[in-house]
């Protein structure tokens, strides 16, 4: 007994130095894997191509935020698997060492937990499944929320967005208590197995000690040893629920890996120094998700150094979506887009960026100064020439009023600026960093008259006079430094020429043909 019992002692000893020893291992495998892992997606999400991402930001934001879960479960797998395992298995012949046929009970006991375990596993996945679709529509109407929370309250919606909100809580409230339910009852079956079993290994140990077959203590240790070998398979259960919401997660992963960066993995680009000043366009046709009917439909289209651009047209004409494949934010379903002759497509992300700059009608800052957002594209300029973009861009009254000036804190999203002044400064990222070819969407849609006049006499002194300016507006003081005016209609261009020609053309009493609204090719 005393030889058995220093045994039992050596063997748990064994047993929690392991654990502890596989504990810190598995802590830094995990933080190595996570910080490799979760680098990937991030990058992966900053390459993505803008035409390709999810509509709903909540449904991609819960998709990445699904990593946590596969961590977890794979951390607990390999303990179960490489750890657990085999101590029950350990324990079970060590029982049936000392205890003989005590051994059988322990030997029936582990299969039939494993398949109390995954008992009612398809309900369960399903559950999961409709449980995890959940969770992203609530957290897509959350990010929702909170960026519309303005307009939201102006339209006196409040009442419709909480009805939605109980609505879908109540739905995942219901699936979370059906998983738990499942839980519940195989956790259950499992305490009624390890009690038959403690039951079962008193019977046969009785019959056993009868025969001479055992000892006492032989029993005593058996049912200690036993005691391990439950502990661990009650675990299945938790393992086989979690492996469901893993499952999910890594799916929701994958289809996030599979949106299509802006570099091909396998395709190699180029990236001169160089490009000529030009752009071209042939045959492009483009369509948000799978919408049968184009946004973009236009055969050709060729633009020259020196040229000033206008695109005009209706809401909804296809200028912004236009100027977004011109960038290489879009990619055509159709055609192609030339820059400097070369195919937009074979040009590295890096290379077409500090050739094309693209200014968004709707700027973007980031939490950080003022500065921070003016150099956010890792260009650090010189006092005199960040103070040279500060005035062309309009943004000298909002530096010089500020007691920080350029340190001027910027809160998330630019909250505390107008729209105003978050594309002033959308236009000191242009200047900052000059670029050849200038593609500007409404660039002075939310400015004053004043701030206008400011950014028209910019465009005419600080851009070269040999660069490429394309830029969509409404405004008429934009206008009138254009060379050349693209009329937009329903994704095609209807009519091109210079200013005066389509001042004539627009004044018209017939409206402008389908032979008359020709493309210009050069």
């Amino acid at each position: 007994l005393w030889a058995l019992t220093v045994g039992v002692l050596v063997v748990l000893s064994f047993d929690a130095v392991l654990r502890l020893a596989r504990a810190q291992a598995l802590d830094r495998v995990a933080r190595d894997v996570d910080e490799d892992l979760t680098q990937l997606l991030y990058d992966h999400l900053l390459a993505m191509r803008m035409d390709s991402r999810p509509r709903s930001l909540g449904t991609l934001a819960a998709r990445l935020t699904g990593f946590e879960a596969v961590r977890s479960f794979f951390t607990a797998s390999i303990l179960f698997v490489f750890v657990d395992l085999p101590f029950v298995l350990a324990f079970i012949a060590v029982i049936a060492l000392v205890g003989g046929a005590v051994g059988w009970v322990y030997a029936l006991l582990f299969p039939l937990a494993l398949v109390a375990g995954w008992a009612g596993q398809r309900k369960m996945r399903r559950l999961v499944q409709r449980q995890v679709v959940g969770l992203q529509q609530k957290n897509g109407l959350l990010i929702e929320t909170i960026h519309g929370a303005e307009s939201i309250k102006a339209a006196g919606a409040e009442w419709r967005f909480s009805a939605r909100w109980a609505d879908l809580g109540d739905e995942l409230s219901a699936d979370q208590l059906a998983v738990r339910a499942t839980i519940n009852r195989v956790t259950t079956l499992m305490h009624w197995l390890s009690s038959i079993a403690f039951v079962g290994v008193i019977v046969v140990g009785v019959h056993q000690i009868e025969l001479g077959l055992l000892s006492v203590g032989g029993l005593i240790a058996c049912s200690i040893l036993g005691g391990r070998v439950i502990q661990p398979i009650s675990q299945v259960v938790m393992l086989a629920t979690q492996w469901h919401g893993a499952r999910e997660a890594i799916r929701n992963l994958e289809s996030v890996m599979r949106i299509p960066a802006e570099r091909e993995p396998d395709v190699s680009q180029l990236a001169p120094d160089s490009l000529a000043v030009s752009v071209a366009a042939k045959d492009l046709r483009f369509a948000y998700g799978r919408s049968p009917a184009a946004n973009i439909d236009i055969n050709a289209l060729v633009f020259g150094a020196g040229e000033r651009v206008a695109l005009v047209g209706s809401n909804g004409s296809g200028k912004t979506t236009l100027l977004r494949i011109l960038s290489g934010h879009y990619r055509p379903a159709a055609g192609q887009v030339r820059i400097g002759g070369i195919d937009a497509a074979q040009l590295s992300p890096a290379c077409l960026g500090a050739h094309v700059g693209y200014m968004p009608q709707d700027t973007r800052l980031f939490r950080g100064t003022l500065r921070d957002n003016i150099e956010l594209g890792g260009v650090r300029l010189d006092d005199s020439r960040l103070l040279d973009v500060v005035r062309a861009s309009g943004l000298e009254p909002l530096v010089s009023e500020h007691p920080l000036g350029l340190d001027l804190p910027i809160a998330e999203d630019g909250s505390g600026l107008s729209v105003g002044q978050r594309q002033q400064v959308g236009l000191a990222r242009l200047l900052a960093q000059p670029p050849r070819i200038w593609l500007l969407d409404e660039p002075s849609a939310s400015l004053d008259g004043s701030a206008e006049a400011a950014l028209v006499k910019t465009l005419s002194t600080m851009i070269r006079p040999d660069d490429l300016v394309i830029y969509a507006t409404h405004k008429t003081a934009l206008l009138a430094m254009a060379t050349r005016v693209l009329v937009m209609r329903g994704g095609r261009v209807v009519h091109d020429g210079d200013r005066d020609s389509i001042g004539r053309a627009m004044q018209s009493p017939s409206p402008i043909s389908a032979s008359s609204a020709l493309n210009r090719v050069a």
